[in-house]
């Protein structure tokens, strides 16, 4: 034990020195040339509080601040932020059919529900499977 705790000591010291000799040194002008690109957007959407990201893409400002917007992945309001998957997932085909109303029958969403659905029975499936095949081996026959 005392050799682990000393082990231990020397790895923090180790890190404590490689830390202090580490060059943490920022440039404050790049740092604020960079945020005050995102404050341009910041301002915009503070002033069109209706603003969308196509409103965005067509603005000027989509081409100052070099933003990728294609990979915004804009999901439909799912109760608490939950994605479709896990909706089906873990209530089964209830969590389908809330993905569905939710979503006012968005294809992809309830693809995804689906698919998270089908994963959950195999999944449920096969735990029962392992579980009966633990039992038997553990007490044998059951004998009913």
């Amino acid at each position: 034990m005392k050799k682990l705790f000393t082990l231990l000591a020397a790895f923090c010291l180790v890190l404590n020195l490689q830390a202090k000799n580490a060059d943490f040194n920022l440039d404050e002008k790049k740092v604020n040339a960079e945020f005050s690109q995102l404050n341009k957007l910041e301002n915009y959407v503070d002033a069109n509080a209706n603003a969308t990201i196509a409103d965005v893409k067509a603005s000027e400002m989509a081409a100052d601040l070099n933003l990728d917007l294609s990979t915004v992945d804009v999901m439909k309001d799912l109760p608490a932020g939950i994605p479709a998957f896990w909706w089906g997932f873990c209530l089964s085909w209830v969590g389908l059919i809330v993905v569905y109303v939710i979503t006012d029958n968005d294809k992809d969403q309830v693809k995804k529900a689906l698919k998270g659905c089908l994963i959950g029975a195999v999944a449920y499936v096969g735990l029962v499977l392992i579980l009966n095949l633990a039992g038997i081996a553990a007490f044998g026959s059951l004998g009913i």
